[in-house]
């Protein structure tokens, strides 16, 4: 996981692309992570990154440490738009 806080969300998208980091669903208490997709490595380990559903944009996320404001605007405007996938 140590590797993983610094990599750049360029580097994460890449490695989405390959194969290498899937999506997995994350059942937070928040009624955002519906609308949120947790990104995970080959061993299933949680990154610090997090998927929208619907655009897939990804965003910084720390569980524990970050809170889940900007990812309800987020959602808000993209949910509530033509937001493109």
């Amino acid at each position: 996981m140590a590797d993983q806080e610094y990599e750049n969300k360029s580097v994460v998208k890449r490695k989405l692309q390959q194969g290498d980091y899937s999506l997995k669903k994350f059942n937070g208490r928040s009624v955002v992570w519906s609308k949120f997709t947790q990104v995970v490595d080959d061993k299933d380990n949680y990154t610090n990154y997090v998927a929208c559903n619907k655009c897939i944009i990804l965003f910084c996320f720390k569980h524990g440490s970050s809170g889940t404001s900007t990812l309800a605007r987020h959602a808000d405007r993209c949910f509530n738009s033509n937001c493109k996938v």
